[in-house]
């Protein structure tokens, strides 16, 4: 009754065992999922683990509903197997709708992250791949028209560092990798204002195109060199750092 009567613009889809819900969840990909924990077949816990578990269903929020909530443990228990939020019964009907609509703006803004991450993961993909398939060209051509590649870790050390790089900045890679971050290597220590690409790190956001000038190590050529990075996340949603191209 509440969903029908607040979510109008919604389809409520009803399961009455927990297999089914799986199944269910699966297949239709909703927005939000209300979730019992006395159920048949498999309890709350399980189903809530088994979707959480699932590269499929993982970002569904799920609110579980139960008369446990009372009990400390049973909440806990909740909140470990994935839940992203744990209403008691009986429970507030304005409360539910709060509960309701904060899971869907957080999936909205969620959603709208991962599309934007996709879209640089692809670029710099796309990009990665041009380079590995014209790799003999790259080494061929006039020294103004290079690119490399880069990983660093959450503290911004660099772990990886395409050798092209070398070309660019006259400095090896084995110089770089785990020896120098991010903010060393882009020179941005140079001003008290902190840049975009800093800014991008500090924040774990990804940021395209962003504009330097640093001078190589010969300490003869001044270079402008374009910079993109995206943010990297493990599976528990942890930034763990960036991965991006520059090109001069």
């Amino acid at each position: 009754n509440i969903i029908r009567k607040n979510y109008r613009n919604y389809l409520f889809i009803g399961c009455s065992n927990g297999a089914n819900g799986i199944s269910l969840a699966k297949k239709e990909l909703p927005e939000v999922i209300l979730l019992d924990i006395l159920m048949p077949e498999l309890n709350g816990y399980e189903v809530c683990r088994i979707l959480k578990d699932d590269e499929k269903t993982k970002n569904i929020p799920i609110l579980i509903i139960s008369a446990l909530g009372n009990d400390t443990n049973e909440r806990t228990k909740g909140l470990n197997a994935g839940a992203d939020a744990f209403i008691n019964k009986p429970f507030s009907q304005n409360e539910v709708k709060a509960q309701i609509d904060v899971a869907l703006r957080i999936k909205r803004v969620e959603d709208l992250l991962r599309k934007r991450n996709e879209s640089l993961e692809l670029f710099i993909k796309d990009q990665t791949k041009k380079y590995l398939q014209n790799e003999e060209k790259f080494n061929q051509i006039s020294e103004h028209a290079r690119e490399f590649y880069w990983e660093t870790d959450q503290t911004g050390l660099f772990t990886y560092m395409s050798p092209v790089v070398v070309k660019t900045l006259d400095i090896n890679a084995g110089e770089i990798v785990g020896k120098k971050n991010y903010i060393e290597l882009f020179q941005l220590n140079q001003d008290s204002k902190k840049s975009k690409i800093e800014i991008s790190f500090n924040e774990s956001k990804n940021f395209k195109d962003c504009e330097i000038e640093i001078i190589a190590s010969n300490q003869n050529e001044t270079i402008w060199l374009s910079v993109s990075g995206l943010a990297v996340f493990n599976r528990s949603g942890e930034f763990y750092g960036m991965r991006g191209v520059c090109y001069d």
